[in-house]
């Protein structure tokens, strides 16, 4: 013979309930973690754009300086590597080069 107590019978419906409220706390922990982990990300994004802003400010500011800089100085003298990107370079160097050397080709 079974005994079955009233207060400790549990329907299917109730013992769902009892299983969503013991893993309330893993949404909650999922959830909260998301918000931490963006709220990481946006700072430092933040940052790193500050960081970025500043350097391109200085470099700004620092161009009147360095074309001053520039323009006191004698030309390059001595050998000197020029990197030319192009798809056909038969066509282009030859221009080129008589453009960059005062002198033409005349190595």
């Amino acid at each position: 013979m079974a005994i079955c107590d009233a207060k400790t019978s549990e329907t299917g419906a109730e013992q769902g309930r009892r299983v969503e409220g013991s893993t309330a706390w893993l949404g909650w922990l999922v959830q909260g973690a998301g918000h931490e982990l963006m709220l990481f990300a946006s700072v430092g994004i933040l940052l790193f754009g500050l960081d970025d802003l500043l350097f391109d400010a200085l470099w700004f500011g620092a161009g009147r300086a360095r074309r001053d800089a520039v323009r006191g100085r004698n030309p390059v003298s001595g050998t000197v590597a020029v990197f030319v990107p192009a798809w056909r370079e038969a066509a282009v160097l030859p221009a080129t080069l008589t453009h960059i050397l005062p002198g033409g080709c005349g190595w």
